[in-house]
């Protein structure tokens, strides 16, 4: 409903002006843009449904938002016609080897139609008390889960590990807490494999918040 109040009330500003031709295309973009956007997470959903399997891929060398670092990405994903990247951001955990002024203001996934020429952003990790980082994405009993630690661990690459699963519409439920371990592997992708880390009480996962950002333009 709001994406679609959303077009309603640019078509009426445009057309009480004076809709030119110039403008009526830029119209037609923006409509397309929120549909899109706002259809990702369900193209998602639907590939689940049907059993299609996630894999990491290599770079599809999409543009980026211009607030985001090439070096910030690092690991790519894709599911269906579906394409994923996870944004990191600095942590003690993390060396992303960048300039120390330079402003890194998001961390999250972005995502993209297969075919697309740049990322939109997915879902964004905002830290309450905390540096947290999305490590990897995996699909189990046809949910798609997110990894996201934290650098409160013992010692350098240890941190605690929040699970997050995409539900039906674009929010992200907190599944499961562990605590990551050096001993597990300390690698991305060792993060889902569940079995190997210390299962924590859900109350030491609460210094994050995921906010989807699937109605920006």
């Amino acid at each position: 409903m709001k994406y679609l109040t959303l077009i309603v009330l640019i078509l009426i500003s445009l057309f009480s002006t004076g809709c030119s031709s110039n403008q009526a295309k830029e119209v037609n973009k923006q409509v397309k843009n929120i549909d899109q956007k706002a259809s990702f997470a369900k193209q998602i959903n639907v590939s689940l449904k049907k059993g299609v399997d996630i894999k990491e891929v290599k770079n599809p060398n999409l543009k980026f938002p211009s607030d985001i670092h090439a070096k910030q990405v690092q690991t790519y994903f894709k599911i269906g016609n579906i394409l994923l990247a996870t944004v990191l951001n600095r942590s003690m955990n993390i060396d992303l080897q960048l300039p120390h002024n330079i402003k890194l203001p998001f961390t999250g996934v972005l995502v993209a139609n297969q075919g697309d020429n740049e990322w939109s952003k997915l879902v964004e990790i905002k830290n309450i008390n905390s540096r947290n980082n999305p490590y990897y994405i995996t699909i189990k009993n046809n949910k798609l889960l997110l990894t996201v630690v934290d650098s409160t661990g013992a010692g350098s690459g240890e941190g605690i590990m929040k699970v997050f699963s995409l539900v039906e519409g674009s929010n992200w439920n907190l599944e499961d807490c562990y605590y990551f371990a050096e001993e597990s592997g300390g690698s991305f992708a060792d993060t889902v494999n569940f079995s190997k880390h210390k299962k924590e009480p859900l109350s030491k996962c609460k210094n994050v918040q995921l906010i989807s950002r699937q109605s920006s333009l």
